[in-house]
């Protein structure tokens, strides 16, 4: 299927869904109350992020080899892993009258900069690597449900637009996929107020939060997880071992707030784990297997501050599943996964109201 249309068919399914969601979930009457304004409050909404990644714990973006200092040691020219992360999430929601109103635009654009080579060298140069990007479309649908198309990117900068030699393995994390995918969001939101002192010292109102999702990636258009090389399929053809190409994401965010007084009430811990499924080799084979291959999880802990600032520590890690626990011949890269493990210290400012949960 062309992009054309493909983008064809997921505008005239997020109509159709538009409509049955008025249908499922009528407006109250305009008798009730003065009529909707065409742009209706706090229809625009996020964060804006910086993280500083602690040394020996940076991301990793996948773009070069584990052994890139053999070429040039402190100095290789293929030094992927980021020491800093600016980030944000914009989500707009303009259109104040039924069934438009329903429909969501996002987007969660986010740059790497560093210049870090594995065991050689940990500096905290602010060098461009690249930025990674992903935009979609959704529409609310009734039971606390979206519905949402998601198109992921990633863009090198400065000197990674070039081939960096012969640990530049020419790939990016996740690599660009398109989903579509249903998310169920539960509990308050976060963020857009300061937290006022509850008269429960224990779970106060609202005090969990978050969505789970459930993503399909599209034929052609996987997560690309990137363990195995783009020639896995050298090694076995369609029954290639390492086939990391994912077709299903099963996420999810949680985030709890349980003290109700005290200033630990502006303590919040959280978690958001992705677990990907399939069994697909680039250029040979593309299958809706559920094969486990990996499990990402993202934990921390965060205290809000004044003026709609968190100050959030953030663990990441990637664990392999099934047969990804070994390894799987010559294709097999080695990476210890979408970004592997680290760790970062980091401000986010959110602005607006929120279903931003991220």
């Amino acid at each position: 299927m062309s992009k054309r249309r493909l983008l064809r068919f997921l505008l005239a399914a997020m109509m159709l869904a538009a409509g049955n969601a008025a249908l499922g979930r009528p407006d109250t009457p305009s008798t009730a109350g003065p009529e909707q304004p065409d742009v209706p409050p706090n229809w625009l909404r996020g964060y804006a992020s910086f993280e500083y990644a602690t040394p020996r714990n940076e991301p990793d973006l996948g773009r070069c080899a584990s052994w890139t200092g053999r070429f040039g040691g402190a100095s290789a020219p293929c030094a992927d892993f980021a020491r800093y992360v600016l980030s944000g999430y914009v989500e707009a929601q303009p259109f104040g009258l039924t069934p438009l109103s329903r429909v969501l635009i996002f987007s969660s654009p986010r740059f790497y900069f560093g210049n870090n080579v594995p065991q050689f060298s940990y500096t905290n140069a602010f060098t461009p690597i690249a930025v990674e990007n992903l935009f979609g479309l959704g529409i609310e649908l009734p039971r606390n449900l979206d519905f949402r198309v998601v198109h992921h990117s990633i863009d090198w900068m400065g000197r990674y637009t070039n081939h960096l030699g012969q640990a530049d393995v020419g790939v990016g994390t996740y690599g660009n996929y398109t989903t579509l995918g249903v998310r169920w969001h539960f509990g308050g939101t976060h963020g857009s107020q300061p937290v006022a002192p509850s008269e429960r010292t224990f779970s106060p109102p609202n005090w969990l939060r978050g969505y789970a999702s459930f993503e399909y990636a599209l034929p052609h258009d996987e997560v690309d997880l990137g363990r195995c090389a783009s020639w896995a399929g050298q090694y076995g053809g369609a029954n290639a071992p390492c086939a990391d190409l994912a077709r299903y994401v099963l996420g999810g965010y949680v985030e709890a707030q349980p003290l109700g007084r005290s200033l630990l009430r502006r303590v919040f811990i959280f978690a958001s784990p992705r677990s990907y499924f399939g069994n697909s080799v680039p250029q040979v084979s593309y299958t809706n297997a559920f094969t486990p291959i990996a499990v990402e999880i993202l934990f921390g802990i965060g205290v809000e501050l004044p003026r709609n600032l968190d100050l959030r520590v953030v663990q990441h890690s990637v664990d392999w599943m099934g047969r990804y626990t070994n390894s799987l011949g010559p294709a097999d890269l080695g990476f210890t996964g979408p970004y592997g493990g680290y760790s970062t210290i980091g401000v986010r400012w959110h602005f607006g109201s929120t279903h931003e949960l991220q």
